[in-house]
Parts: C-alpha cells; structure tokens; sequence
C-alpha cells in the first residue's frame, strides 16, 4: 500500500506526540526538523508503516530510551489478562469455539483503538468485545478461515498490539497452540507487541514465539529475518493480524488472511469500506 497525502499529514502529528510525550523540551525542535527532512526524502510509493520506522530510529538516536511507550503496553497487557478468565468463559458459552475466539482477537483491534484516544473501562472492552462476536464484518473470509484452521499443520501468526496480544493468545489456544508459530516485532515501536510483550501476555509458554525482524509496525518481507521468511514459505495458513501488517505484507501470490478493524480514511478506501468496519480477508 503506497503513502498517501493524507498518511504525511498523520505521520507528522504521529512525531510530534512522541517528542511532545518523550523528548525533552530542547530536543524537540531539532528531532522534528530531522523528521520532516527525512519525510521529503521518504518514498511515497513505500507503505506509511515505513516511515513509522525512521521516526523511532530517529527519537533512539536523540534520546536513547528503548520503549518509550513500554509502561503503557505492560499496563494494557495486565489489563486484558485481568480479562482473561470472563473472555475464556464467553468463548465457552458459543456453539462454535473457534470462531468465537478469532472473532474476539479481531476485538482486540477495537480495544487498541479505544485505549489510543480514551483509556479503558473493563465493562466497556466487554460489550466491545460481545459486539465483535455478533456483528457482521465488512468483509467476510471467516467461514474459509475457519476450514483452512481445522485442517492446517503450520500456522504462522503475525501479532499487532501490546495487550490484543493477549486475546491473539486465547485465540491460539482454540487452533491448537502445538500448530503454531507467532511472530512479534523486533524492536518496539508505538504499541506493538515484541518479545516482552509475548512473555507478559504468557504466549512464549504456549507457542513457538520469534521475532519477525521488523523494526517497522508492520511486516514487510523485505525487512523480515530468514527465520521469519523460512516460516512464511513453510506454513500451510498465514493470519496476519492488525492495520499496519495489512499495509505492509504483500506476498503476491502467497494467501495471507488479514484480521484487523479499519481505523484511517485511507485505509478505508484502500478496501472500499466505512471507517469502523471488521475484516476478515484473504489476500493472495
């Protein structure tokens, strides 16, 4: 997916928060000219999750911090495992298991979009979450989904977000953990899920956990390491969960199953539906 005018204008305000957040007052100025002049050269025929990048690689050189935004993803993660327990009896209470369980872990966008702008009432993420399990989706591949997941013997998992991470994870356990390998980002970057975020969540004691060599909020291929490629080559079903893995996956040719809920205009028009809407497509 290319670089739109309007992604410069939401990469630009998506830098300024980080300096305005992190960065003390005197290296702001000089972080943001470093932004915007590596903006003017930024080739707009890339997806915008590449720039992404270059905006962290920028705030570490200037400010050293690793995970700027790490408290806040261990306070997100905590708070979907005090859920838990109440989302795992949900699922049990539904005629198909499976479903309910992907279904939840698309929710998981919803609630990451929900802690982006307002913080998180528990009863809150749990009607989000019901609403998730009954309404229709934009899109509709669950049906095939769910067949190809009953039958496939590798599945390689590409998780998004600190704290959906958890939900991935209870969607994991209805797959069939042993059939699993979940990809996480390399380095962190906004809210997205890493190694750490993997351990806290529990997912390295049910599955196989690698990092996918991205340093980007997304997976392109041609940032990813050879463990990551010789899973994707390898595995029999592909899910890649969230916006910004959507933006940046492209394996023309290879199936790729996009789980995410669509949350910029672009995007929107990119797949031809309203702001707000689930997905479930395959790709490929």
């Amino acid at each position: 997916m290319h670089t739109q005018v309007e992604c410069i204008a939401c990469l630009t305000k998506q830098a300024a928060g980080l300096a305005r957040e992190f960065l003390a007052p005197h290296k702001r100025e000089p972080f943001m000219r470093r932004v915007l002049e590596g903006l003017a050269r930024f080739d707009c025929d890339a997806p915008p999750p590449l720039f992404t990048r270059e905006i962290y690689r920028i705030y570490r050189d200037m400010d050293g911090k690793g995970d700027p935004y790490g408290e806040k993803k261990r306070h997100s993660n905590e708070q979907a495992l005090s859920l838990a327990p109440r989302l795992r009896r949900i699922i049990a209470s539904r005629p198909d298991m499976l479903e309910a369980a992907l279904r939840m872990a698309v929710a998981g966008n919803i609630i990451d979009f929900g802690l982006g702008a307002h913080g998180c009432e528990e009863i809150a993420v749990e009607d989000t979450i019901m609403n998730a399990l009954d309404s229709s989706f934009a899109v509709n591949d669950i049906p095939e989904l769910i067949e190809r997941l009953r039958k496939a013997e590798h599945v390689l998992y590409v998780a998004d977000n600190a704290g959906e991470i958890v939900l991935d994870r209870i969607f994991i356990e209805h797959i069939g953990p042993d059939r699993v390998t979940c990809a996480v980002r390399s380095a962190p970057v906004i809210n997205d899920a890493t190694l750490t975020d993997a351990a806290q969540a529990g997912l390295d004691r049910l599955c196989r956990v690698i990092p996918s060599g991205s340093e980007a909020p997304g997976t392109p291929l041609s940032l990813c390491s050879e463990e990551f490629l010789e899973c994707f080559a390898a595995a029999d079903l592909v899910i890649s969960k969230g916006q910004g893995n959507f933006e940046t996956l492209d394996a023309p040719g290879r199936e790729v199953f996009h789980l995410f809920m669509v949350k910029c205009p672009v995007v929107s028009q990119e797949v031809d539906v309203p702001m707000g809407s689930f997905m479930a497509m395959k790709r490929g």
